[in-house]
């Protein structure tokens, strides 16, 4: 049995519903398998291991990872765990009564660690940390008592759990401990400590409610202490906190492309760790004193750092680790500075100074360089509503609630818009005439969002880009240069958009038709005036196509009327046909501007009045008419066949025939065609010594010989044009046979000649303006899941297409451009410049702009290594330096009292001099010391606060500090030292060879329990 195909197509949101449900299902049945196991009369160790070896497998994928912990972090899941660690416990004391001091090892017993570390480090609920909070920081306080490998994971979790030692820290009363946490972490910001990761989280618990499952809308009632939180965090200078944290993020993630590589490891999962809650706690507190304030709230500090911030998110790689957080925060940032469109001004002045005007300057002044074009954009298009039409709401009460809302904040959005219409219009001038395909895809985009909120918004931008098009041909001497293609090929896109297109139809007339007209004229054929004459074309497909329009298929208006409004005005059309049918007469027939001109006469045949003219047209050059077919005809018979052919056969139907009207449409059918008279006039050349076969003959032939290259329909519409000629000649036959009377013949000759009158123009009323226009668009559409209409999914406004997909026949995707990078870099680059120096600080590998210290590029940026804290202040423990083992043996004791002689203070200047081996030690660090002294360029964090006589303690233990410190990073570049750092054993609980241990996720530093290593999210 074949399977049936499935005609919805399977969207993305599915997809990832469906691996969400596979994740959470088999997490609770390997849970279920745990408490089974765990409650069986005998304990079986190698059962429970294997269920939950699964479950600690799952935690390998960003996205199983948080599917499980989800879990895990619901439903008292977490206390499976803890009552299996608490059987460990017992179960390692009765062992300790045997061989009394020793520490055994348990898979049971690490994994459970394992987990509740898991849960503690990525979960994002805290209802397990209300229930066993408490528990799980006795547990990592008293990691003396477990074998290494589980002390270390719970000595990283008590940097977690630090928060929670205050007292009922999930109180609402008082908030002052988390921001005093807070506070006291952004002096190590960039270490990502836990501390500060979960003190945002149970602030950001207190402080925002969590919505009732399945109520979309705001509830009638609401906890005020939530609210108390706060303001009680607004008092405490809350959103200057929130901001600093933003501001050091991106200041040490300074040119986020440059550090992509970083972003893609679980560095950039702490990032994210830090920037989610952040922006959810400041969303809700500038939210809450906007809403307050109203129109006098004027604090525009935030919006800067929001900005940066969605710059940052932007530059995270795709498949990340962090790229479901990634998203979270990027529609955090958006729906925070929607926060600032709150207030409801009424008069035109205070629209002006309105906090939503402010907030769109704002915007639109932080896209200012190449790296901020295409996020900059892309957050504008997150911010605007999308074009309308919308997909149809199936209840006819909630379409009216919709439609009125919809019109309304259009309009709303283009008020606060217009005061910012300079700035719209130098950004699209700015941008319009890049060659880059995905940032013009993108700045079309953006640019239909905006012509489809108002007149106004699509006067303006079809303005700029009639400026920018009559400038550029005008500058340039009426020659036509790389950039004028350039922008053509950008508007192109932009006038098949039904707003833009009625803006550009009210503007066509004056200097934007003279550039048309003067391009088309042109008869030097180089590649550019090729191309630009191909744009052309497609501008006035899209002009003359009534199905791009504003007015809707159920519209009541006079057909007339709906049709003059989808039109150029009247006045226009003459001309435009005449440079259309000029252009195709002097192009050759082979090339691509010919297709693309027939066209055109064709789509001028689907209405009465545009019928007219071209007909008239024709009548009156019919000499240059049959010449172009006769080079089309003698082109396809001597040489080879062209598709030109069947677009003569396509042209000559559609004079004759006409098609049926589309059962929904508010324009007016067509009555006008030729009769057999017309086409046997206009195919029959008036040349009687050319002793040729008549030309429909000859296309017949062409097409008979070619018949496994051509075009069936073009083949069946060529034999009715045949038939419909000779159905003149047996009437013109049979007329003189019978030699009727004068008025009989010409009756006859009238009824084969065309079904209504050519003598006489038909009516076209002027059309109405473009306000009326906007009055009466479509808001709603019925949508199909199985029909491709991309425009109405939000998918196809919001995300930038990839290079890849950017497909045009007639273009390269790449244009290559001339360009000297030495006098680029002399303009654009300041010459006091210090390139490796400023190099080195960008990617964090100088301590400062003002420092030349430099720091490993394998340091970490995150802290998760094994810490010594101290339980009173929650921070590293500082161990004391001890002298060095200097050849006797045994380190020197500390002197009993203190040492007056070698204690006193220097009488001069000069520093001391270095040891040989403190010389040794500063040179395995990486330092050159160089100097009388050695100290010229000792790094600050090797040297000593005092250097007495006993030299080479400090810098020594320094040294060799910082080497013990490179065996405990996680970055890449440090995996070869510390592979076997630490205990490898062989012997393995698991008897099995399966290639789910070869995989690049266990790679690193052992764990010391069989082959299993720490998986990712634990380095």
């Amino acid at each position: 049995m074949r399977p049936r195909p499935i005609l919805r197509p399977v969207l993305p949101r599915l997809a990832r519903l469906g691996i969400e449900t596979s994740y959470k299902v088999q997490t609770r049945y390997h849970l279920d398998a745990i408490v089974y196991a765990a409650a069986a009369p005998e304990y079986d160790a190698v059962k429970l291991a294997t269920h939950m070896h699964a479950i600690y497998s799952q935690t390998c994928d960003p996205a199983g990872r948080q599917h499980t912990v989800e879990v895990l972090g619901l439903n008292n899941n977490l206390k499976i765990f803890m009552d299996l660690i608490k059987k460990e416990q017992r179960l390692q004391t009765q062992r300790q009564l045997s061989s009394p001091g020793t520490k055994y090892k348990s898979p049971v017993l690490s994994y459970a660690v394992d987990m509740v570390d898991a849960c503690v480090r990525y979960c994002e609920q805290l209802d397990y940390l209300i229930e066993h909070g408490g528990v799980i920081l006795e547990l990592a306080k008293n990691h003396e008592t477990f074998e290494p490998s589980v002390s270390a994971v719970l000595q990283e979790m008590y940097v977690y759990m630090k928060p929670l030692e205050a007292i009922n820290v999930f109180v609402y009363d008082d908030i002052m401990p988390l921001v005093e946490v807070i506070g006291r972490s952004l002096d190590y910001l960039t270490t990502f400590p836990g501390d500060l990761i979960m003190a945002l989280r149970i602030l950001r618990y207190l402080s925002i409610s969590k919505p009732v499952a399945g109520q979309k809308a705001p509830p009638v009632t609401e906890e005020l202490k939530h609210r108390f939180v706060a303001l009680q965090l607004y008092a405490a200078d809350g959103v200057q906190l929130c901001i600093q944290i933003m501001e050091r993020l991106c200041a040490y993630f300074e040119q986020p492309g440059a550090h992509a590589p970083a972003l893609m490891t679980i560095q950039g999962v702490h990032c994210c760790q830090i920037m989610l809650p952040t922006l959810q706690i400041l969303r809700e507190l500038l939210s809450y004193a906007i809403l307050c304030r109203d129109g006098t709230y004027k604090d525009l500090t935030a919006i800067d750092h929001l900005v940066k911030v969605y710059y940052l998110l932007y530059y995270y790689p795709t498949r990340c680790q962090a790229g479901l957080e990634v998203e979270q925060c990027k529609m955090e940032v958006v729906q925070t500075l929607l926060a600032y469109t709150q207030p409801n001004e009424q008069d035109e002045e205070s629209l002006h100074k309105s906090l939503w005007t402010l907030m769109i300057r704002e915007v639109l002044k932080n896209v200012d360089g190449p790296a901020h074009f295409i996020p900059g954009l892309k957050l504008l298009a997150e911010l605007l509503p999308l074009p309308l039409p919308m997909p149809q709401p199936l209840c006819d009460q909630l379409q009216q609630q919709h439609k009125q809302r919809l019109i309304t904040e259009r309009k709303l959005w283009s008020a606060h818009l217009h005061p910012q219409s300079g700035q719209i219009a130098k950004l699209v001038e700015a941008l319009a005439p890049s060659s880059f395909p995905q940032l013009s895809e993108l700045l079309q985009r953006v640019c239909m969002q905006l012509s489809d909120l108002a007149p106004n918004m699509t006067l303006l931008i079809a303005k700029t880009i009639t400026e920018l098009l009559c400038n550029e041909y005008q500058t340039s001497n009426c020659i036509p240069t790389t950039n004028l293609e350039r922008l053509l090929r950008f508007s192109t896109r932009l006038c098949a958009f039904a707003p833009l297109k009625s803006s550009m139809l009210s503007i066509l007339s004056g200097k934007f038709w003279e550039l048309f007209q003067s391009l088309l004229a042109l008869n030097e054929f180089n590649d550019v005036v090729s191309n630009c004459q191909e744009a052309v074309h497609r501008i006035l497909d899209s002009f003359l196509d009534s199905g791009i329009s504003l007015i809707s298929h159920k519209s009541t208006a006079s057909p007339a009327l709906n049709l003059s409004a989808a039109l150029p005005p009247k006045e226009l059309i003459p001309r435009i046909i005449d440079a259309v049918f000029s252009n195709l007469t002097s192009v050759e027939v082979t090339h691509g501007i010919s297709i693309l001109a027939v066209r055109n006469l064709v789509i001028l045949t689907e209405h009465d009045f545009t019928f007219y003219h071209l007909a008239q047209l024709l009548k009156q050059k019919i000499t240059e008419f049959q010449a172009w077919m006769e080079r089309v005809i003698l082109h396809n018979e001597t040489v080879e066949y062209n598709a030109n052919i069947e677009s003569l056969i396509l042209l000559l139907r559609s004079l004759t025939q006409i098609e049926p009207p589309p059962t929904m449409s508010a324009m007016p059918h067509r009555t006008l065609k030729l009769g057999a008279a017309e086409l046997a006039q206009l195919v029959e050349f008036q040349d009687i010594e050319l002793a040729k076969p008549p030309v429909l003959s000859r296309i017949l032939t062409v097409m008979e010989k070619y018949k496994a290259v051509a075009n069936e329909a073009a083949l069946s519409d060529l034999k009715q044009l045949i038939l419909l000629q000779a159905s003149k000649q047996e009437i013109m036959a049979g007329t003189s046979t019978e030699t009727p009377t004068e008025g009989e013949g010409e009756a006859n000759l009238s009824a084969t000649s065309c079904s209504g009158s050519l003598t006489v123009e038909p009516y076209l009323p002027q059309a109405e303006g473009i306000v009326t226009q906007y009055e009466a668009r479509p808001i709603f559409t019925r949508f199909c899941a199985t029909a491709e209409n991309a425009q109405l999914t939000a998918r196809y406004w919001l995300e930038p297409l990839p290079i890849e997909l950017i497909e045009d026949m007639n273009e390269p995707i790449y244009e290559r451009i001339a360009c000297d990078l030495t006098d680029l870099a002399n303009v654009c680059l300041n010459p006091d410049l210090n390139v490796a120096g400023d190099s080195k600080r960008v990617m964090n590998l100088s301590g400062s702009p003002q420092s030349n210290r430099e720091m490993t590029p394998t340091a970490p940026c995150f802290r998760t290594r094994r810490v010594e804290v101290e339980p009173a202040t929650g921070r590293p423990e500082k161990k004391m330096f001890v002298s060095s083992v200097r050849g006797r043996g045994f380190a020197r004791p500390p002197p009993s009292r203190g040492d007056l002689f070698r204690s006193r203070p220097p009488n001069t200047s000069r520093p001391p001099s270095l040891h040989v081996d403190d010389f040794l030690a500063l040179e395995t660090c990486g330092a050159q010391p160089t100097g009388p002294t050695g100290y010229n360029k000792i790094p600050s964090m090797l040297r000593g606060s005092r250097v007495g006589r006993n030299r080479g303690s400090r810098i020594s233990a320094a040294a060799a500090f910082r080497q013990k410190k490179l065996m405990r990073i996680g970055s890449p570049s440090s995996w070869a030292e510390s592979a076997g750092s630490y205990r490898s054993g062989s012997d393995s609980h698991f008897n099995s060879s399966d290639s789910h241990y070869s995989s690049p996720h266990y790679s690193g530093r052992s764990r010391g329990r069989g082959l299993r290593s720490r998986p990712s999210y634990l380095r």
